[in-house]
C-alpha cells in the first residue's frame, strides 16, 4: 500500500556508500541523504559544493534512487545548492526547517521561504517543510497558512507524527486536513525513553512507541496518501550499523504487517510489535 525511504541519517558514522547499502540491506529502495551539522554529514553540511559522480556511484552501486536530502538548519547559499544537486541527481524533494522560532509568525515562515520555494519550483522539485513544535509551522491553522502563500507543488508539509503529538493533536486530523500537501510523512513513533532523550532510538521506529500508527495509516490510505513514508528514528546513528538494520526491517515488517490487516479486514487485530532492544552506543 505504502512505499519507504529510508534516511542515511540511520547510518550517519558509516561513510555515505557504507550508509547506502546498509539502507539496502533494509529493504528500501530509495533513500533520503541527510546533510545536517551535528546530526549527519553524508552531504558536507557547511560545503555548497558536492562531489556528485561519487553521490551517483554510491547510489548505483547500492541499487538505490535518490528520494529527498535533508538539510535542517542549512545556509541560503547551502540550501540553493542543494537544491540545484537534488535536480541534477533525480530527486523529488529537499526537507527543511521552517527557519523560524517562538515568537514568529507563519508570515515569517513564508518570507523566509519564498526564495527556495521558487528555486524548487523552478527545478519541478519540491522544497519540504518540517512541522515542529515551537516553530511558527505547528498547529494546523499556522501549516495551511504558509501552504495558502504556495499552492503549488513546489512546497509541502514533511509530516512529523511525533511534533504532533507533542501538541496533543490527532496526527490522523493532520493527515486529512493536508491531505495531498503532505510531500513526505516520517514513521516516526515515540515513547517514555524518546521523551527522556531525544538521542534514544529504542521507542522511535514505529511499533515500539505509543503513537497510534493504525488510525495514521488509515487516514494516509483514506485520503489516497502517494508520496512514501520514511522510516524514522533520532539515534540510530549510535548503534551498530548492523543492529539498525534489524531494528528497521523488523519496524518495516510491523508496518506492512499493519497494511495488510487495514486491507483484510479495517484494522482490527493490529499486531503489537517488541520494542527495539538497544545494544548501546557505539565506541
Amino acid at each position: 500500500m505504502f512505499e519507504y525511504v529510508a534516511p542515511s541519517s540511520a547510518f550517519a558514522q558509516t561513510s555515505l556508500e557504507a550508509a547506502c547499502a546498509h539502507v539496502t540491506d533494509v529493504g528500501a529502495k530509495k533513500i533520503d541523504l541527510w546533510s545536517v551539522q551535528g546530526i549527519c554529514d553524508h552531504l558536507p553540511p557547511n560545503e555548497p559544493r558536492v562531489d556528485l559522480r561519487r553521490v551517483r556511484r554510491a547510489l548505483d552501486h547500492a541499487g538505490l534512487a535518490l528520494h529527498s536530502l535533508s538539510v535542517y538548519f542549512a545556509t541560503p547559499e547551502v540550501t540553493l545548492a542543494r537544491l540545484e544537486q537534488l535536480a541534477e541527481l533525480g530527486g523529488k524533494m529537499l526537507v527543511c526547517n521552517s527557519r523560524t522560532g517562538r515568537g514568529d509568525t507563519p508570515a515569517d515562515a513564508v518570507r523566509r521561504c519564498e526564495e527556495f520555494v521558487k528555486r524548487a519550483e523552478s527545478l519541478g522539485v519540491t522544497y519540504a517543510v518540517e512541522n515542529h513544535d515551537g516553530s511558527a509551522f505547528d498547529s494546523l491553522e499556522q501549516i495551511h497558512e504558509v501552504l495558502a502563500a504556495f499552492p503549488g507543488k513546489s512546497f509541502g508539509v514533511a509530516l512529523a507524527p511525533v511534533h504532533c503529538w507533542k501538541r496533543r493533536a490527532n496526527t490522523a486530523d493532520f493527515i486529512r486536513s493536508l491531505k495531498d500537501r503532505i510531500a513526505l510523512y516520517y514513521a516516526w513513533d515515540w515513547g517514555t525513553k524518546a521523551e527522556q532523550d531525544f538521542r534514544d532510538a529504542s521507542e522511535q521506529l514505529p511499533g515500539t512507541g505509543i503513537l497510534d500508527f493504525p488510525s495514521m495509516f488509515s487516514a494516509l490510505r483514506d485520503t489516497e496518501h502517494a508520496a512514501p513514508l520514511c522510516l524514522f528514528a533520532h539515534g540510530l546513528e549510535s548503534w551498530q550499523p548492523a543492529d539498525a538494520v534489524t531494528a528497521m526491517k523488523r519496524s518495516l515488517q510491523w508496518c506492512r504487517e499493519i497494511e495488510k490487516k487495514l486491507l483484510d479486514n479495517g484494522g482490527a487485530d493490529i499486531p503489537v510489535c517488541r520494542p527495539c532492544a538497544s545494544p548501546g552506543r557505539q565506541e
